[in-house]
């Protein structure tokens, strides 16, 4: 995982990732993906895996922050959504179980920024909540006016997964 941190007394509005390359000819044919972009309150985490032929392969983390928001009279909201499969100890063996879900703000509110994460519950192996060693992806993450939707892929091998969908909702004071 990365970690992009805001300032004291900021506040994460909007989230990014991406991966960089050293010593390879053509970045763009270089499997690698971002499993996890989780947006907090103060912060933001990505999570990737990279199978590239590369010298470096670098994870970058990206936070959009803003100072003191309640000072302008703005509320910022963190709303979120999850949709679970439950997969019963699948085998890791390419079968792909898709979830997709979608979080929307309150009626006066408008999105200002998105995340989305994988979590899993019931492994086999030592490895139950360490995201790097499961097979999961974010394929898709959409952001409209009022919502947010995320679709992702699982191949974990484990009971359950989960997908969770955020939205950085931003409405006036009363």
């Amino acid at each position: 995982p990365v970690e992009a941190k805001c300032k004291k007394k900021e506040r994460a509005l909007g989230a990014g990732a991406y991966w960089a390359f050293s010593g390879v000819a053509n970045p763009s044919l270089t499997p690698a993906e971002i499993q996890d972009l989780r947006l907090g309150k103060k912060s933001v985490t990505a999570v990737g895996n990279s199978d590239a032929n590369a010298d470096a392969s670098t994870l970058t983390a990206q936070v959009v922050c803003i100072k003191k928001p309640a000072d302008e009279g703005l509320k910022i909201k963190l709303r979120d959504a999850s949709a679970s499969r439950d997969s019963g100890q699948g085998t890791n063996n390419g079968d792909v179980q898709n979830n997709d879900v979608t979080v929307e703000c309150k009626k006066k509110e408008r999105v200002i920024g998105a995340g989305a994460y994988w979590t899993f519950t019931g492994f086999a192996d030592d490895n139950a909540q360490d995201p790097g060693k499961s097979p999961a992806q974010l394929q898709s993450l959409k952001v409209s006016k009022r919502s947010v939707f995320a679709e992702g892929g699982s191949d974990s091998n484990a009971d359950s997964a989960t997908i969770h969908v955020q939205a950085a909702c931003l409405g006036k004071k009363k």
